[in-house]
């Protein structure tokens, strides 16, 4: 996933580990590194009810570097243009809480909150990055 728009969709497989790329841009064009960021939030929904809910998962933390990128990375893990991402939350199943799995059948919004500081050349404020998830069953599983 990619792209300069912030709000992206993906479809994995149950159990799969998975991350969350994109190249974070200011309402005036500026590519947001992590010079910009100041701290993050994740919630996580499971919108399979279609019935908005409250996050059956949060981590806020004031690390903007667990998340964000110095500079534009074009790399392995991108592959929507030439250009790059400044951003990546790898979801690794095993570090969320236990009672947070991404179930077969279920789909879920991954919502990262980004930060920006006050840089004139940015938007301050709050910069939501809005990820669709489909989770598809294993077969057999």
């Amino acid at each position: 996933m990619g792209v300069d728009s912030q709000t992206t969709s993906v479809e994995v497989w149950e159990g799969q580990d998975f991350a969350i790329l994109a190249r974070i841009m200011s309402p005036s064009g500026v590519v947001m590194t992590r010079s910009h960021v100041t701290d993050y939030t994740v919630n996580i929904f499971d919108a399979t009810s279609g019935v908005e809910s409250s996050p059956i998962y949060t981590k806020t933390s004031a690390s903007e570097a667990e998340i964000m990128l110095a500079s534009l990375t074009n790399d392995g893990w991108w592959n929507a243009d030439s250009t790059g991402y400044t951003m990546i939350w790898r979801v690794q199943q095993d570090l969320l809480d236990a009672s947070v799995k991404f179930e077969g059948g279920h789909n879920y919004i991954v919502e990262i909150l980004l930060t920006a500081d006050s840089d004139a050349s940015t938007a301050s404020g709050v910069i939501p990055v809005i990820t669709y998830v489909t989770v598809r069953s294993r077969p057999g599983g």
